[in-house]
């Protein structure tokens, strides 16, 4: 299941699924957050909007204009949206799921600390290809999930 806001990005998602003969796995729905969800789900994966309101204007030219406002203004400290899914994600996940959530790479403390005050802990984080930490990966406080081929729990 796919949610955005914008749906262009949700008809993208879903001819993409199409393309790749994914449809019949795949949903998608225009939403904000979880509104119109139901039930639980063993991963959530989010990629928020998490930069700093007053940084949009200095990105780089092609992420400015090809990525709507919408998908990168994260609010005064970059954190709004990373607030928002601390509330959301513990309802939403199913007991042993996990939460894969990226973030900017000067923001992993801070949003660890978001995600830990919404009853979420950190299992581990992801480095980006530069190697510059930007993804956290998180389960309800206690539960722990098995996965991969090698059994690792998280």
């Amino acid at each position: 299941m796919g949610v955005d806001l914008a749906p262009l990005a949700v008809a993208t998602a879903s001819a993409n699924a199409e393309r790749h003969g994914l449809q019949r796995r795949a949903r998608f729905l225009v939403a904000d957050w979880d509104s119109g969800l139901a039930g639980r789900f063993d991963v959530v994966i989010s990629n928020p909007p998490y930069i700093p309101a007053a940084e949009i204007a200095t990105l780089a030219p092609e992420v400015v204009r090809h990525d709507p406002l919408l998908a990168l203004d994260g609010g005064q400290d970059g954190l709004d949206a990373h607030r928002r899914l601390a509330q959301i994600i513990p309802r939403r996940l199913a007991a042993g799921g996990i939460a894969v959530v990226e973030h900017a790479d000067d923001q992993g403390p801070a949003a660890e600390a978001v995600y830990e005050g919404g009853g979420l802990e950190l299992r581990k984080w992801h480095a980006d290809l530069g190697g510059r930490r930007r993804c956290l990966v998180m389960a309800k406080n206690g539960d722990k999930k098995t996965v991969g081929k090698g059994g690792a729990t998280v």
